[in-house]
């Protein structure tokens, strides 16, 4: 991990040891240049820089129109944190950066306040396509965290700081800030139970990460998160009976306010969100902060969970009653199987302490289909709702939704039905779960090689076409009368048929899954082969 030309005892500030991290991330993606770029106004600005990119003038204090840089289509989703071949892509091959700079393969991660606002990228970029694997993105990741910390103290000066504080004072002094609501939507009893506020600013910068992030470098960080909750929970009166509100603040911004100047009328309606990257010197002081809202019937939630480490203690320590995903995580969740079985574990972590688990940035159906898989009931995102200013609706327009694919309709109790659907894959035994009509719905691997076939042929057969046929009526006799409601479970021994037609003897247990009134909505199978 060594760097060349830089040796640790000639450091002296935290510039300088970020330029040696670019340095060791520059050896280590074998890229020509990396830097740490910054978001002021509508413009990304190179703050730090190690390497070239041949005769093209990048150097430290270059900078570019927002809208026109990679990180800005990184952070709207237009492109991944990974582009091996700028040509290649139609977002980036037109790209001043692209053509004028000669970038032909770019990397970039986030740099974040203590807030968790995208302060700016720490990127990775040659003139030559490449490819960074996923090992090389966790660790610039790793950098860019480290980036943060050691930058956030860094203070900003002279004019840019006086116009800064300005810019920021005038909003808060004269109450230029306004509300969005976002609906927070619980999609096993088809209702919106919340919503979450998000600020929303006049003028440049366009991005309210970035206004927070500048009050954060000018001292004004906690007057603003405390000015923009303050704001959202005037409004609770306003929001539909029965909702809740949540408002983000850092853990920074709790602890050094004091908390009855938060408080509404009806404090079980406040939910406070705790930003996830946010340092925390003194858990004790937070954790009594934390239970002088709970005291007052406010829930606690931990924003962004799953985006950093910082997370996960905040959920060890805290106890909240909110776990929220960060849609880092549950966007692409459908073709990531890591991003699967870190939401499955988060799921587990979330059931054993009694928290409820959020899914937010839900924007594609087959996001939602896995999500739900995996145990998540609740969402927030665009597929849902936008943010929106007051009035707004607790009506869920499921009819705009894709139903779960094999399915012609949403199912009457979606966690009932996902949660056994996320045991059945798992599961050590074979497992099938089977419609009422007698169609394999989905079965795990185990069961396929029980019976000597793949799971795609599995699922193309129903159990009639894999039971012998002298055994068929008995397990039907079992099933009618699990239809009847008069049974919910039986256990028999009959002989299933592989592919030549031998029989293959197992016990089959077999449970029928009800709805709240008692309607049948499919079987549970397990099966002992003997």
């Amino acid at each position: 991990m060594e760097a060349p030309d830089t040796g640790v005892d000639e450091l002296t500030g935290a510039e300088d040891l970020v330029r040696r991290l670019l340095d060791v991330a520059r050896t280590r993606t074998d890229t020509d240049m990396t830097w740490v770029s910054r978001f002021r106004a509508d413009r990304m600005e190179l703050v730090l820089v190690s390497g070239s990119l041949g005769t093209a003038p990048v150097e430290e204090g270059w900078s570019s129109p927002y809208v026109d840089s990679y990180c800005a289509r990184v952070l709207d989703g237009r492109i991944g944190n990974v582009v091996s071949d700028t040509l290649a892509d139609p977002e980036t091959c037109g790209l001043d950066a692209t053509v004028g700079l000669g970038i032909r393969s770019y990397v970039g991660v986030p740099v974040k306040a203590p807030n968790g606002a995208v302060t700016g990228m720490l990127c990775a970029v040659s003139a030559r396509p490449r490819t960074i694997d996923d090992r090389e993105q966790e660790f610039l990741q790793m950098l860019a965290d480290t980036a943060s910390d050691l930058l956030r103290d860094v203070p900003i000066v002279g004019d840019d700081r006086r116009r800064i504080r300005d810019r920021v004072g005038r909003v808060i002094n004269h109450g230029l800030l306004r509300t969005v609501f976002q609906p927070i939507v619980d999609l096993e009893h088809s209702r919106v139970v919340g919503f979450e506020a998000l600020s929303r600013f006049p003028g440049e910068p366009a991005r309210p990460d970035q206004w927070f992030a500048d009050a954060i470098a000018v001292g004004l960080g906690v007057a603003l998160e405390v000015h923009a909750a303050r704001t959202a929970i005037e409004a609770m009166p306003e929001l539909p009976e029965g909702t809740y509100l949540s408002v983000n603040l850092s853990p920074t911004a709790l602890m050094s306010i004091d908390l009855d100047e938060l408080m509404p009328e009806d404090p079980t309606r406040l939910v406070i969100e705790l930003t996830e990257h946010a340092r925390v010197g003194d858990y004790q002081e937070l954790r009594t902060a934390v239970q002088r809202l709970r005291a007052a019937g406010v829930r606690i939630a931990v924003d962004d969970a799953g985006a950093g480490f910082a997370s996960f203690r905040h959920i060890l320590e805290l106890g909240p009653d909110i776990v929220k995903v960060d849609l880092s995580i549950s966007q692409g969740i459908a073709d990531d199987p890591a991003r699967q079985a870190l939401v499955g574990g988060m799921a587990e972590l979330a059931h054993q302490s009694g928290a409820t688990l959020v899914a937010e940035g839900v924007e594609d159906p087959r996001d939602l289909d896995r999500l739900s898989i995996l145990g998540v009931s609740v969402f927030q995102g665009y597929l849902f709702g936008r943010p929106s200013p007051l009035p707004v609706s607790d009506r869920l327009a499921l009819s705009s939704l894709r139903p779960p694919t094999g399915r012609t309709k949403w199912p009457s109790e979606p966690v009932i039905e996902t949660r056994f659907e996320s045991a059945i894959m798992s599961s050590a035994v074979p497992t099938a779960i089977v419609e009422l009509d007698g169609t394999l719905r989905s079965v795990n691997q185990h069961f396929a090689a029980f019976l000597r076939r793949s799971v795609a042929d599995v699922e193309a057969l129903t159990f009639q076409d894999l039971t012998h046929p002298d055994d068929l009526e008995t397990d039907l006799c079992h099933l009618r009368q699990c239809l009847a409601d008069q049974r919910d479970s039986y256990r028999i021994t009959k002989r299933y048929l592989d592919p030549s037609g031998q029989p293959m003897p197992a016990d089959l247990i077999v449970t029928v899954v009800r709805d709240r009134s008692r309607r049948p909505l499919y079987f549970i199978s397990h099966v002992l082969p003997l």
